[in-house]
């Protein structure tokens, strides 16, 4: 309907277009999902023959006070529009200050879903075409055109005012039904009682509107509209190949959605799809149908926003959503069964799930129990920032009035960082208070942890939190600090397996990031002669925004606010010139290569040769810092081992460059001094033997230094974690012996010298092993030999043991085979070809079990945390120790499967990864519990 009085025509006729109909974001593809009804306005007036354009722009928080680029951006964009149209806003000072900054224009408040109603405006209009069309045409001076606009004709190509306001993937939604389909009045929930709910409200989720209405289309119908959307999506703007089905239930035509955009070839296309968890399961043979459908063309399905929400029952029950904690863990079980069953049709790199970890009522066995859950199902990771996630709390919901009646509404929030809807740019909600001061702590530190460490490690810091304050007999006492000193003892990043180490006072160096902040500053200073990170380079609407180096190069990171490329910087001696070498960190970075390319000419004459030397001494001195690397790396307590065992590593230098290693071969390292420090804190703290690991720890000119320090304190055993290639030299070994070693633990991956050499991108260094190990065994060294069952290797695992047989005989010394299983490597994109598939590792497997006993080889580990699952190797009874696992590690999990499996008990389950490659594929469940097993 048209506004209810047109206003007269502007003097300036024609000359109030074109018009500009506003939509800004606060949070980059994270603040508004879209403002689709502002494409469908823009798109009317177009079909009107009303000129203007929808204008996107990202405008970070407080950008409308602040002076800034983005701002200044958006106000040179916006001068070419006479009109201005704007509605989804949070803040009125954004129209206050656009009103100064463009003082000829005129504004015009929409009012959709909420109405800014304290902005200024020259006009108020309904937010929906016809409307704005009926306005504009008035102002202009012309007859309002006759009959309705199209149905659909959305304008599909915005302006963008900033240039990071271009999504990274761009998407657009396809509408079904409007609202949602679940309808359970929070009335009659009996927590609810005592609330008085207004009309209009409380239907469906507590925390959500869509319930309060709901528009239902009969099956053709609301499939024939779908389509045609499809259709015009695809023919029109066949660049935006994400679209996201806007309805809560599509389930019912889905299936003859994807078929019919199978049988028209309208791929490719990724279909985006929201729902609630229950519904899935209700709907799985219609939605496997559409996988199967899926997969036969080029379209994936994804799911998106699903609401999980919480996975404590009192919460759900608080949040009236109709959902129990064993359907959603059922939910994401079958999320991951689909994926492993049809990768690429099932696609879950789109989750943006729904999770609301503090509420008013939370309470610390609420917390205990989503920690729980959410290690179980990963859903870390289908969804980020889970400690950031907080209700929001607006009058039309019921979780409003239910915060109401329980006295827990304020007037504001104690720190910005509470406000979830500022953060990502919804309009202001109501603040809360927490009844629990330790859930209030636990909240606040994760805010705080996070905003320092970006939120790594996620998982780590939830547990850390609810371990700190709920031991603390103040929790106001808990500061960030003390989370980040127990989470750079826990050592887990990075997905590695580590052990904890607590109650150990360990004297640690000093923090190096402030003399990293230094040497690149320095190393800045000297390449582009700027004082300061980050550098705007507004010639290529990009910035430098960080710098690193190793022995031999320089990178200069390139990005918006994320990095998108890095120059390589080095020098050719021959030519005797710079070198730059683009180096592209995500797929987009195509779309700047000319700038790329610029710059590194650039560079190449820049960088002269005192120039470079310079900058080359500082970014040595630079690489040299264990920047970002925790201490927990390079010290700790060995969980789980009696008597205690302390494992101090050298540094991270190797002579080889293992792909499945979890180490980075750049990282920094401490002196000897501390190392030597290190080594006296282990045994002050209870441990009696010592693993001096790296890296590569022969490679450390002061390792007999440590060795016999070690022995000198008492440790009863020093064992070496290498490769043995410096053992090979003439007598090391025997000097090794001299200063303590008591074992040595060898990498041996393969008796296939090329494979060898393959896995440890080492090429010659087998032999070097071989005889290393040889020169140990010869200075009566005793050695463990260790195999990692990589993808490269697995085939020639089986013949390892007649290679070890073969080549080092019944030595006396040689102890055992330990078979270890590959951990999350540090180049993360190596994962799919590290993993061995698990029919070929069964089958390795049993080969190499059969092949060392027959021979008298001793093979250990394969039921251990470090191992694969026990199906793996049928839970050889010769192998297997039976017992019950101690408890659950973070790295592994069950799967479904597992449930039937006579030996799960004594199992740690799979690792994750392996069941993102394969499903359910990557376990055999042994049906009978064989007799050391029970």
């Amino acid at each position: 309907m048209p506004p209810p009085s047109l206003p007269a025509p502007d003097a300036r006729g024609e000359g109030v277009l074109p018009a500009a109909v506003l939509s800004l974001h606060s949070h980059r593809d994270r603040s508004f999902l879209d403002d689709v009804s502002l494409h469908h306005i823009a798109g009317a007036m177009r079909a009107a023959g009303l000129s203007g354009d929808l204008v996107v722009a990202h405008l970070p928080r407080g950008a409308e006070v602040e002076p800034n680029a983005a701002w200044d951006a958006l106000v040179r964009a916006l001068r070419a529009y006479p009109t201005i149209l704007y509605e989804r806003l949070w803040s009125a000072a954004i129209v206050e200050r656009l009103a100064r900054a463009l003082p000829e224009a005129t504004f015009v408040r929409l009012i959709g879903e909420h109405d800014l109603s304290d902005a200024p405006a020259n006009h108020v209009c309904p937010a929906e075409p016809a409307s704005v069309v009926a306005l504009l045409s008035a102002l202009a001076g012309r007859r309002p055109p006759e009959g309705p606009p199209p149905r659909y004709a959305p304008l599909l190509r915005p302006v963008y005012a900033t240039p990071d306001a271009r999504p990274r993937s761009p998407s657009f939604p396809i509408t079904g039904n409007t609202g949602c389909p679940y309808q359970a009045d929070a009335r009659q929930n009996p927590l609810y009682a005592g609330t008085t709910i207004p009309e209009g409200a409380g239907k469906g989720c507590a925390f959500c509107t869509t319930g309060n209405h709901y528009e239902h289309k009969s099956r053709d119908e609301a499939l024939a509209w779908a389509l045609q959307q499809l259709r015009y999506l695809r023919e029109n703007a066949p660049e935006i190949e994400a679209l996201v089905l806007r309805d809560q239930n599509p389930f019912y035509y889905l299936t003859e959605l994807v078929e019919a955009a199978e049988a028209e070839k309208l791929g490719p296309f990724t279909l985006l799809i929201e729902s609630r968890a229950d519904w899935w399961l209700q709907n799985a043979a219609r939605f496997t149908r559409a996988l199967a459908s899926a997969r036969r063309s080029s379209i994936r399905l994804a799911p998106f926003l699903v609401g999980v929400e919480n996975f404590s029952q009192p919460e759900l029950d608080r949040f009236n959503k109709g959902a129990t904690q064993e359907t959603l863990v059922r939910f994401l079980d079958a999320l991951r069964r689909w994926n492993a069953e049809y990768a690429p049709a099932m696609d879950l790199s789109h989750a943006a799930f729904g999770f609301i970890l503090f509420t008013p009522w939370t309470t610390m066995e609420d917390l205990r129990t989503n920690l729980d859950c959410i290690r179980r199902t990963g859903m870390h990771e289908l969804r980020g920032h889970l400690l950031l996630s907080r209700v929001r709390l607006y009058p039309d919901t019921a979780l409003y009035w239910l915060a109401e009646r329980d006295g827990l509404l304020t007037g504001a929030y104690e720190s910005p960082e509470d406000d979830a809807s500022a953060r990502y740019g919804y309009l202001p909600s109501r603040p809360f208070v927490f009844r629990d001061k330790r859930v209030r702590r636990v909240a606040e530190l994760a805010a705080e942890s996070i905003r320092r460490s970006g939120g790594r490690d996620e998982l780590t810091l939830f547990e850390t939190l609810l371990a700190l304050v709920s031991s603390a007999a103040d929790p106001e006492l808990v500061t960030a600090s003390d989370v980040e000193r127990a989470m750079a003892s826990k050592g887990r990043a990075r997905g590695r397996d580590v052990g904890e180490t607590s109650g150990v006072a360990f004297r640690d160096p000093p923090s190096v990031e402030a003399e990293a902040a230094e040497k690149k500053r320095a190393l800045v200073s000297a390449l582009v002669n700027a004082p300061s990170l980050p550098v705007q380079l507004p010639a290529f609407g990009l910035s430098l925004l960080d710098v690193n180096a190793d022995k031999h190069h320089v990178e200069l990171v390139l990005g918006k606010r994320d990095p998108i490329a890095r120059l390589r910087l080095g020098w050719d001696k021959a030519a005797g010139k710079a070198t730059v070498e683009v180096c592209p960190d995500i797929p987009e970075a195509t779309r700047w290569a000319k700038a790329f390319e610029a710059m590194a000419a650039r560079l190449v004459v820049s960088t002269t040769k005192e120039r470079w030397e310079r900058a080359s001494s500082i970014g040595k001195e630079l690489a040299r810092l264990p920047v970002g690397v925790p201490l927990g790396f390079f010290r700790q307590i060995v969980a789980g081992v009696e008597p205690p065992e302390g494992i101090v590593r050298t540094g991270f230098g190797c002579n080889q460059d293992c792909g499945m290693c979890w180490q980075g071969r750049d990282w920094g390292r401490y002196g000897p001094e501390q190392v030597v420090r290190w080594i006296e804190d282990l045994w002050a703290a209870g441990a009696r033997s010592l693993i001096v690991s790296g890296g590569e720890p022969m490679l450390d000119p002061e390792l007999i230094r440590y060795v016999e320090r070690a022995r000198a304190l008492g440790f009863a055993g020093v064992t070496l974690e290498t490769n043995a290639i410096q053992a090979s030299k003439p007598g090391y070994a025997a000097r090794l012996a001299k200063a303590g070693v008591t074992q040595a633990f060898v990498s041996l991956h393969s008796g296939d010298p090329a494979v060898s050499d393959a896995i440890t991108r080492a090429p010659g260094t087998h032999e070097r092993t071989v005889r290393g190990i040889h020169a140990l065994l010869d200075a009566g060294i005793p050695v463990a030999l260790n195999a990692v069952t990589t993808a490269e290797g697995i085939e020639e695992l089986g013949g390892l043991p007649d290679f070890i047989h073969d080549t080092f005989g019944r030595h006396p010394g040689l102890l055992h085979l330990m078979i270890s299983y590959p951990t999350m490597p540090f180049d993360r994109s190596l994962v799919g070809t590290i993993v061995p598939e698990p029919a070929r590792l069964r089958a390795a497997l049993r080969r190499a079990i059969d092949r060392a006993f027959v021979l008298g080889i001793v093979v250990r580990g394969l039921d251990g945390p470090c191992g694969p699952p026990l199906c793996a190797f049928d839970a050889d009874e010769r192998i297997l120790s039976g017992k019950p696992i101690p408890g659950p590690v973070e790295f592994r999990r069950k799967v479904p499967a597992c449930d039937r499996c006579a030996v799960q008990s004594a199992c740690f389950g799979v690792r994750h990864e392996d069941v993102k490659l394969f499903g359910e594929r990557c376990v055999a469940p042994i049906e009978r519990r064989s007799s050391a097993a029970t």
